[in-house]
C-alpha cells in the first residue's frame, strides 16, 4: 500500500470564509433552491468566497515539493516542455536517443497550438478521479498524451507507459477563489446539481497560491480499465 501523505494548511483560511463544497448536503441544497441559473450565479458570488476543488495528477517528489512551496501554476509551454523531458527520457536511454527525443519534444511544442496552456483544471467532485476520470491520476497532464503518441510512432516506444511510471498518482485539494472563476463554470454547478449534468469541473486561468493548497494525497495507481496505456 502507498502511504497517504497530507499537507494541511486549512487553518490558514478564516473560519468566517464561506467555502462551497459540492459534496456537502447544505451546499447542494443551496444550489437546488434556484430555478434560474442567472439568479443563482448572482447570489452564489455573494454567498461564497471559495470552491473546494481537486486536481488529479501524477507527479514525483520534487514536483510535489514545488506545489507545496509555490502552489499550482498555470500550464505554459516551458513547463510542459520540462515535464515532458522528465517523463519521456530515461537515464538508461543512450545519448543519441535522448537528444532525438528532446528535439522531438521541442518541435512538438513549437509548431502546434495547445489548448490547456494558461489553464489549470479541477473537479469539484473527488470521486471521478478514482473512477471514470482516472486518466489524470494515471498519466498526469492529459494534454501531454498526443505528444506521447507522436513519440511512440517515431521511436516505437510506449511513452504512455513512461508517463504512468514517472511519478505517484496524487490528488491536490485546493480552495479556488470565486474571483478566478468565470460564470460559465458556476452555471455548470447549477446544471450538475439541478439537471444531472455529467461533470462538475472548473477551469481557471490563474495560479493557485500555496496558502490555498490544502493537501496532497498520494493514492494507489488506478486500474487501467479502458486500456489507455496500450493505445
Amino acid at each position: 500500500m502507498i502511504e497517504k501523505k497530507h499537507l494541511d494548511t486549512s487553518y490558514l483560511i478564516s473560519k468566517t470564509t464561506n467555502i462551497f463544497d459540492i459534496e456537502d448536503e447544505a451546499c447542494a441544497d443551496y444550489v437546488a433552491r434556484f430555478k434560474s441559473s442567472k439568479k443563482f450565479i448572482a447570489a452564489f458570488r455573494k454567498s461564497y468566497d471559495f470552491l473546494l476543488a481537486y486536481h488529479g495528477t501524477n507527479i514525483d517528489e520534487n514536483e510535489a515539493l514545488v506545489i507545496k512551496s509555490h502552489g499550482l501554476k498555470i500550464a505554459s509551454i516551458e513547463m510542459l516542455t520540462s515535464k515532458a523531458g522528465m517523463r519521456f527520457i530515461k537515464e538508461t536511454d543512450d545519448e543519441m536517443l535522448k537528444e532525438k527525443i528532446l528535439n522531438s519534444i521541442s518541435e512538438f511544442y513549437s509548431t502546434k497550438d495547445h489548448i490547456t496552456v494558461g489553464e489549470i483544471n479541477f473537479t469539484l467532485d473527488k470521486d471521478p478521479l478514482q473512477g471514470e476520470a482516472y486518466q489524470y491520476l494515471l498519466f498526469g497532464p492529459e494534454s501531454m498524451l498526443p505528444l506521447a503518441d507522436s513519440l511512440n510512432k517515431d521511436f516505437n516506444i510506449n511513452f504512455r507507459r513512461r508517463m504512468a511510471d514517472f511519478g505517484i498518482p496524487t490528488i491536490v485539494k485546493v480552495h479556488v477563489p470565486l474571483t478566478d472563476i468565470k460564470n460559465c463554470w458556476l452555471e455548470g454547478i447549477f446544471e450538475y446539481i439541478n439537471h444531472g449534468w455529467v461533470e462538475s469541473c472548473v477551469v481557471i486561468r490563474a495560479n493557485v497560491p500555496p496558502v490555498n493548497v490544502l493537501a496532497l494525497e498520494r493514492v494507489e495507481r488506478p486500474c487501467d480499465k479502458y486500456g489507455f496505456l496500450g493505445i
